[in-house]
C-alpha cells in the first residue's frame, strides 16, 4: 500500500515538472490523484492494509520490543531556576484561529 501511495505522488511530481504542463492540465491531474488518494481512505482499503500487516507480523516472528529503564534527570539540571514565561491569551486565540483556518 505504501509502494502504491509513493507510486501516485511520484507521478504526479514528476507529471508537474514538465514544461510542457500547463495550469488546467496540472489541476486535472492533482484531482486525479486525490482522486485516487481517496481509495484508500476506505473501510475496506483498510481492512486490506491491516490483513497485510498482520500477515507481516507473522512473519517476522520477533520478540515484542523492550523499553529501555527510565533514569532520573542529573540534581544538577533539576535544581536550575525555571524560566517565568508570560503567554498573552490573545497570541493563543490567534494561532489556534491560524490553525483551524490553515487545517480546513
Amino acid at each position: 500500500m505504501a509502494v502504491k501511495l509513493f507510486e501516485i505522488t511520484d507521478r504526479l511530481s514528476t507529471c508537474l515538472q514538465a514544461k510542457a504542463m500547463t495550469a488546467g492540465s496540472g489541476v486535472h491531474l492533482v484531482n486525479e490523484a486525490v482522486a485516487e488518494l481517496q481509495h484508500f481512505r476506505t473501510e475496506s482499503a483498510f481492512v486490506a492494509f491491516w490483513d497485510e500487516a498482520l500477515k507481516i507480523k507473522e512473519n517476522i516472528a520477533g520478540d515484542e520490543p523492550k523499553l529501555p529503564r527510565q533514569s532520573r534527570a542529573l540534581a544538577s539540571l533539576t535544581s536550575l531556576p525555571q524560566p517565568k514565561i508570560s503567554f498573552d491569551a490573545n497570541i493563543l486565540k490567534f494561532w489556534i484561529w491560524l490553525f483551524n483556518v490553515l487545517h480546513e
